[in-house]
């Protein structure tokens, strides 16, 4: 019985033909029923039979399918087949019946392209050699599913899609020595994975990675995707192995892309968990054939944890306070905006494999609580900013995924933070050996909600010499939520490591330069704390700029800075730290010009002047290199050794 809305469709849209007919046949002269119809009406009618041909379209679908595979298979059986048009038309008639659109002449156009290139490289180079040559610029992104179509068109794809197109094209021109390789076992990402493989001499090559294959999975011909398909869509599913569906673990944690079906549900079960990496993105998903070394069968890419403690590298401390311009809109006001550069090809790669990493070990119950709260905290960062770089690179299904993942850390890492506190003092001591091995990159754990109790406590206990704890100290002042107790936790420490807080967190924003050329710090409402030290920061600010960015003479930043300290109302000690913050840093970057002794004489004499028993130092290794009668790195290196 056909339901009742059903009903009512059909009968309007038979109603609305019957009357377009009897207008046109009312006329002496045959008449556009358009003339006679208002523009709403017409609309009405056109989208209606466009409806009305969708509809006996995918009715036909099921009919045309069998008859396609049954096709495929004559021609397979008389060698006449033509795998890659076979799997591009199959895939036309799931579009069809999912109401989506198929790029199908664009797709056939290109394929046809690449394998009249892939024939040509064939004759001059092995499949190994050829295949990254005609695919080699197409990207890789971790969204399972997708149709081959689509990596046509959009230059990259899927494993699914990369694997088919290479497989198909490879078996169209000739190579019999290829083959899929399918892991049906959820990877830690959640998906399956599928490979295309060549064989020689025994040994089994991965198109993709251009290594030798990972072990396990199964392994299928390339013409039997004719029957993946049919045992997908159960179309003569009884013809060859019997069907068996897409094993659960093996659903894709990300889902289809575009809402598509399909292939792995017609591949053959197994639980076989693919070894190696599987990355959220790569600009490159075949990649050229890999010298041969031992144990390359087992390479499953960078270690996990030595990528994950990398993280803090990665990061930049901007991620504490974004950098925000302002713009005028239309209506006078002004707009704060965070810019951002457009990401180069590079940067995603590194952002994909690091936010991978990161979240295995976050993941992983077995790893250190250190490790875990700094993989946690990453995820949060680079998740946040990898949504904006693979938005900005046209892969907003990517960005989704990085974000998502980034909240899902979040939430987990506020829940591990909550353990600090419940640790004994002798586990804390082992944590903070843990947090070590991330050589001072600590403040990121300020992404945690409750992460300023961890890093509080690591400043606390941090030794005298660490620069663990400047880096922790800058992270504290740059975040505007903990600006206030950085504050008072600066004032504790010598004036020499208060100018290197201040010199981490100037340059916070220097990859956004010419925006954000330093980092500017204002005393937060209701604090009592850190006068003295943000008028110290305003003195510093005109140093660092005339060293890192004017490169201005020597004599002229020693005036500017005396007179900067005269008007904040410093004393000597603060002139003396200074001094030795401009010796360090700018005769660092003049030794690499070789631009002879004369900075040193004035720092020098700079110094004397002082007359302040904490210059002693700075005179003497000063001196040092005066009497060297050259200023290098070597003479540098030698003089600030000296007691």
């Amino acid at each position: 019985m056909m339901k009742p809305w059903r009903s009512m469709t059909a009968a309007l849209l038979i109603s609305m033909a019957l009357h377009a007919i009897v207008v046109g046949r009312s006329s002496c002269t045959p008449t556009r029923p358009s003339t006679l119809l208002s523009p709403a009406r017409q609309g009405l009618l056109s989208s209606a039979t466009a409806a009305v041909e969708a509809e006996h379209l995918r009715r036909g679908v099921g009919v045309r399918r069998q008859e396609l595979v049954r096709k495929a298979r004559e021609d397979l059986a008389r060698g006449e087949l033509r795998l890659g048009r076979f799997l591009l038309e199959a895939q036309r008639l799931d579009a069809i019946e999912q109401g989506v659109d198929y790029p199908a002449s664009i797709a056939r156009e290109r394929y046809d392209g690449r394998h009249a290139a892939l024939r040509g490289a064939l004759e001059r180079a092995e499949l190994e050699d050829a295949v990254p040559e005609v695919f080699g610029d197409l990207r890789y992104h971790g969204r399972p599913g997708g149709r081959m179509a689509d990596a046509l068109a959009r230059g990259g794809g899927s494993c699914e899609q990369i694997a088919a197109l290479v497989a198909v094209a490879s078996w169209d021109s000739g190579a019999r020595n290829v083959s899929l390789r399918f892991w049906g076992g959820a990877s830690a990402d959640g998906v399956a994975h599928v490979a295309p493989i060549a064989r020689r001499g025994g040994r089994d090559h991965d198109l993709m990675t251009g290594k030798p294959a990972l072990k396990g999975g199964v392994t299928l011909r390339p013409e039997d995707l004719i029957e993946v398909y049919a045992r997908a869509h159960e179309a003569g599913a009884g013809k060859g192995r019997s069907a068996s569906p897409r094993p659960e673990s093996a659903s894709p944690a990300r889902g289809d892309q575009d809402g598509q079906s399909s292939l792995i549900g017609g591949f053959p079960a197994n639980s076989d968990v693919y070894p190696g990496r599987l990355p959220l993105f790569s600009m490159r998903a075949v990649h050229g054939r890999s010298v041969p070394m031992a144990g390359a069968g087992d390479e499953t890419g960078e270690s996990p944890l030595q990528d994950a403690r990398r993280c803090g590298y990665f990061v930049r401390m901007v991620t504490l306070s974004p950098l925000t311009i302002h713009a005028k809109g239309e209506d006078g006001a002004m707009i704060p905006i965070e810019p951002h550069r457009v990401p180069l090809p590079e940067r995603l790669d590194n952002e994909a494999a690091l936010l991978r990493h990161a979240s295995q070990i976050a993941a992983d119950a077995s790893s250190s609580l250190g490790d875990r709260l700094m993989a946690l905290a990453c995820v949060v960062a680079l998740g946040e900013s990898a949504a904006i770089d693979f938005a900005l690179a046209a892969e907003p299904e990517l960005g989704a995924v990085a974000l998502a993942q980034a909240r899902e850390a979040a939430k987990t890492g506020r829940d591990l933070t909550a353990r600090w506190a419940a640790l004994s003092p002798s586990e804390r001591s082992r944590v903070r050996q843990e947090f070590a091995e991330h050589a001072g990159r600590t403040w990121l754990l300020l992404r945690l909600d409750g992460g300023q109790a961890v890093l509080e406590d690591l400043v606390e206990h941090a030794r005298p010499e660490s620069w663990g704890k400047v880096s922790a100290l800058a992270g504290l002042l740059v975040h505007d939520a903990t600006r206030a107790r950085a504050l008072e936790l600066i004032e504790r420490y010598p004036l020499n490591d208060q100018v290197d807080v201040m010199h981490e967190a100037y340059h916070a924003h220097d990859h956004m330069a010419p925006w954000g050329s330093d980092f500017d710090l204002e005393l937060p409402p209701g604090s009592v704390r850190g006068e003295v030290f943000l008028r110290a920061w305003r003195v510093y600010r005109g140093l660092a700029w005339r060293i890192w960015i004017g490169r201005r003479p020597v004599d002229e930043m020693i005036a500017a800075l005396h007179a900067g300290l005269e008007d904040a109302g410093l004393d000597r000690t603060w002139e003396v730290a200074f001094l030795e913050y401009t010796a360090r840093n700018m005769l660092g970057l003049l030794a690499l010009r070789q631009q002879g002794i004369e900075p040193v004489r004035a720092l020098r004499l700079a110094a004397e002047r002082t007359g302040h028993p904490a210059a002693a130092s700075l005179i003497r290794r000063l001196s040092y290199v005066e009497a060297q009668g050259e200023l290098t790195a070597t003479t540098l290196a030698d003089a600030w050794h000296l007691k």
